[in-house]
């Protein structure tokens, strides 16, 4: 089924230093009658889940900072190509193969890591978990309620119209429009008609009517660690933003005074960022030891980089000798954002051109993730408007063109407390259930007689049957009035809307009999 359960221990021989970076492990679906279907492909860096820990203890003096690897348990994520039929053979099939980045969530498998040092290798490759151990496992897999929204603002710069298009916003299989495995959700826009800008492009004419996505999903709760996570990625972009600053400074050639004040500007932040703790690992139920590990090395390299800040200040002489040094801090930084327990899916926008998917965006979970734990806890873009350029599953096949430019405000949180969303939120939000009913041009009338794969009343498709009755507001949720027509007026706009230019072809026959001349036809002026 589309759950399956190893529950198998494999046993591998690994020589230490290794020359390997990265552990590939590919999850294949047997087929009876061809070679097995590869599902996905994702990877274990054994750089990020391995520390030799020299540099550190060498600084400050401290030991057992380095680990061998270790990983899980925990869930990694596979990506590749797009679970809808998209031809024979797939044009996308080396995506699952992890070969180029994945456009769409193929599975999750857990997988839990453990290295030891033994003179003789083990008599099996292959053996069974035992019950107890898979008990064990059980705490990892506890799963929590999720809620995220999205309020689409602006969509620009389209090139490719044609028929309506719609946008999908999905997290793992919740959201998919297409998957069955999971219940419907809102997470789909209305369709619009693009509307010819007056230049080069196209825009979705949404006006002051925004559309907004919402969906629940459940995950494991990992705050503890994307949490930390988005608090280095904070130091690092200040850190980075003022290192730019004082370049800009030094190329602008300022004076001596203003140049010291960037550079203490600088060190003061360095020095205030890296004196707080990360947030604390007790009392969070699916620590592994890696969490353990991660977080000693980033306590240990952040305090390693506070001692070099306080004595940076007091000593420097010259502004222009430390720029290598506070480089290195920002490098270091940067490698501590490494989270290889990230288990919690991207985010998928998804533009739809009639039922075809055509252009994707994908965006990690912890940038748009509301924190308990504070602001600088929080992802960049959380509760924010940002601009998302989408791009082609296979760039190579369309150029550097840009398929649409995108202004969404995305939040993503705990369901239990999504109510802090709406300090993020702009304007009031309105709850529609919508119907549409078919009519068909039978002998001059307009008529329900007729229909051709449709329903009188049905969705926005035609395909699902709908009854006015059976739209049952949620519990404590009432209408405010009765039914109203209203056409979604994004879809009644007509292929030329925004063109002030035409051009009319009108061709002009003539005819001849052999070795006659060519003299006016009958109907002389007539369309192709």
């Amino acid at each position: 089924n589309a759950n399956p359960e190893w529950n198998q221990v494999v046993n591998l021989q690994i020589k230490f230093p290794s020359v390997c970076e990265k552990i590939k492990l590919t999850i294949y679906d047997w087929d009876r009658l061809t070679k097995n279907d590869v599902v996905g492909t994702t990877y274990l860096h054994l750089s990020k889940i391995a520390a030799s820990g020299g540099e550190v203890e060498a600084n400050t003096g401290e030991t057992e900072v380095g680990f061998v690897p270790t990983f899980g348990p925990c869930y990694l994520n596979l990506y590749g190509s797009p679970r809808e039929y998209t031809g024979f053979p797939d044009p996308y099939d080396e995506l699952n193969n992890g070969k180029g980045e994945g456009v769409a969530y193929r599975g999750r498998i857990l997988v839990e890591l453990s290295t030891f040092l033994e003179k003789t290798p083990p008599d099996k490759k292959l053996e069974p978990i035992s019950n107890d151990d898979l008990l064990v496992v059980e705490k990892y897999q506890r799963r929590r309620k999720y809620s995220l929204s999205a309020v689409f603002h602006s969509a620009t710069m389209l090139q490719d119209v044609g028929e309506a298009i719609q946008f999908e916003v999905s997290i793992g299989n919740y959201g998919n429009k297409f998957d069955t495995t999971c219940k419907p959700l809102a997470s789909t826009t209305q369709y619009s008609r693009a509307v010819f800008d007056g230049n080069y492009y196209y825009y979705l004419p949404w006006a002051h009517t925004k559309p907004v996505v919402t969906l629940t999903s459940y995950w494991e709760d990992i705050s503890h660690r994307l949490d930390a996570v988005n608090i280095l990625l904070a130091m690092a972009e200040q850190l980075q933003l003022n290192l730019e600053a004082l370049k800009a400074g030094m190329q602008g050639k300022v004076p001596a005074n203003q140049l010291a004040e960037i550079w203490l500007k600088l060190i003061d932040e360095v020095i205030e960022d890296t004196r707080y703790t990360l947030p604390l690992l007790e009392g969070k139920a699916n620590v592994t030891i890696l969490d353990t590990q991660i977080q000693k090395l980033r306590s240990r390299s952040l305090s390693q980089i506070h001692e070099a800040a306080v004595r940076m200040r007091s000593e420097a002489t010259e502004v222009k000798s430390t720029l290598a040094e506070i480089e290195d801090w920002l490098e270091k930084l940067l490698q501590l954002t490494e989270e290889p327990q990230n288990s919690m899916p991207d985010v998928i926008i998804w533009m739809i051109r009639g039922e075809k998917r055509l252009a994707y965006a994908r965006i990690p979970a912890h940038q748009v993730l509301y924190s308990t734990s504070g602001e600088t806890a929080s992802g960049k873009y959380c509760g924010k408007t940002q601009t998302i350029l989408l791009k082609y599953p296979q760039e190579k096949t369309h150029g550097p063109k840009v398929p649409v430019e995108l202004r969404v405000n995305i939040w993503l949180g705990l369901s239990a407390v999504e109510k802090k969303f709406n300090s993020f939120a702009e304007g009031t939000f309105t709850v529609f259930a919508e119907m549409y009913e078919n009519q068909a041009l039978m002998f001059g009338k307009w008529g329900t007689s007729g229909l051709v794969g449709r329903h009188k009343f049905s969705d926005v498709t035609g395909k699902i049957k709908l009854k006015r009755e059976f739209f049952l507001p949620p519990k404590g949720w009432e209408w405010e009035g009765d039914w109203i027509v209203d056409p979604e007026r994004s879809l009644l706009t007509e292929a030329d809307a925004g063109h002030t230019e035409f051009t009319d072809e009108v061709y002009q026959n003539e005819s001849r009999y052999p070795g006659g001349e060519w003299k006016p036809a009958e109907d002389t002026y007539t369309d192709a």
